[in-house]
């Protein structure tokens, strides 16, 4: 071939694309061929880093992909994403060509720029368990730690990819392995309301009750979420039920109280959980229903003796914090079962004091009505 032959078919735009590379994103599988026949560059790459084999995956154009590789084409070098063409092969769930870039010498190993993510932890995420398999037949770590330290356990519960979950704790992944936050896959499948895989994991020995970088476990995750199911499903396991986080000292039982949930509350007072717990701000679940206007959880902990004058750091009770906010039903319910109208916060303030003093004309009108007026 003449050189001005060979120059005219690598021919480069501005961006430094090659004829190759336009025909190999248009789906041009006879361009391609012939360009090929007379000596195109088939890993010429352009400002993107981008080879014709970059462009024929990222647009799936699978033909003119599979010929690329037969052709002797590179198929380690990276785009501006440091991702492989085997990254988008399984991006496009392309098993084929997935197993022909491994069998023509695919790093399975080769890490993406941002997320730090392998091959592995792309086939979790997007529950491809063929390629997976074919991963961990070439030497792929089950337990390989990506971004933010997560396996491909993490990343298969987190995306709910059930049949890839199953397949890795069945040949051995780590099935308490921690993100960089401590978080197992446990704490993902309960944070997602994903059942299924709490029960497949908990049957797997995963530990019901690790915890987090914020001292949560799992019933943290799954009472914040009011999930009952799964909240049954780990008390039933042996689930701490009194476990609290680390940094406001809430269990399982606040958050119920805290999303008004009237089953959830009922269900974990009937099964152990501290009625008298208190927060980081010294606060009872009594006070925390009146901060939220949980009515219905309120009248749970009334029905279970829970203290109704009990006063937290600022000496408020929890007719203050109704008082406050203009919580009506809040303020009668406490009234109803002989709360201390006449209680006194820090301050010396009884609750109608500050009710006057935020103008709460309701919660005046209601104390009012029960002789109170000084």
């Amino acid at each position: 071939m003449s050189p001005d032959c060979h120059q005219i078919i690598n021919a480069r735009t501005r961006s430094r694309d090659t004829p190759l590379q336009f025909a190999a994103r248009g789906n041009y599988k006879d361009i391609v061929e012939l360009l090929i026949s007379h000596g195109a560059d088939v890993d010429a790459r352009d400002n993107s880093n981008c080879t014709a084999l970059h462009d024929a995956m990222a647009n799936n154009n699978r033909e003119i992909a599979k010929y690329l590789i037969l052709h002797g084409t590179d198929v380690n070098l990276i785009d501006y994403n440091f991702k492989t063409p085997l990254f988008y092969a399984i991006q496009n769930n392309d098993n084929e060509i997935a197993e022909q870039l491994i069998s023509h010498g695919a790093d399975i190993k080769s890490v993406e720029k941002f997320k730090k993510k392998c091959a592995i932890h792309f086939a979790a995420e997007v529950n491809n368990k063929f390629i997976v398999e074919l991963l961990i037949s070439h030497g792929a770590n089950i337990n390989e730690e990506g971004d933010e330290k997560e396996t491909p356990l993490h990343y298969a519960v987190k995306t709910k990819s059930k049949e890839t979950v199953q397949f890795l704790i069945s040949h051995g992944a780590d099935i308490n392995a921690k993100n960089f936050q401590n978080k197992t896959a446990l704490h993902f499948a309960a944070k997602n309301n994903d059942l299924e895989s709490v029960k497949l994991l908990i049957s797997n020995g995963a530990e019901i009750n690790a915890k987090d970088s914020q001292d949560r476990t799992a019933l943290h995750y799954a009472a914040k979420n009011n999930n009952k199911e799964i909240v049954e499903f780990l008390i039933s396991h042996s689930a701490d039920i009194n476990a609290h986080d680390k940094f406001k000292k809430r269990t399982a039982l606040h958050f119920a109280v805290k999303n008004n949930n009237e089953e959830l509350t009922e269900f974990l007072i009937s099964h152990g959980a501290d009625i008298t717990a208190k927060n980081d701000n010294d606060e009872t679940l009594v006070h925390i229903a009146a901060i939220n206007n949980s009515t219905k959880s309120l009248t749970i902990l009334i029905a279970h003796g829970a203290d109704l004058n009990a006063k937290y750091l600022s000496k408020k009770t929890a007719l203050h914090i109704a008082a406050r906010n203009n919580f009506t039903e809040i303020a009668k319910l406490l009234i109803l079962h002989s709360a201390d109208v006449h209680a006194k916060d820090l301050s010396e303030k009884t609750a109608l004091e500050i009710a006057r003093e935020f103008c709460c004309e309701n919660i005046i009108n209601l104390l009012n009505s029960y002789g109170v007026s000084s």
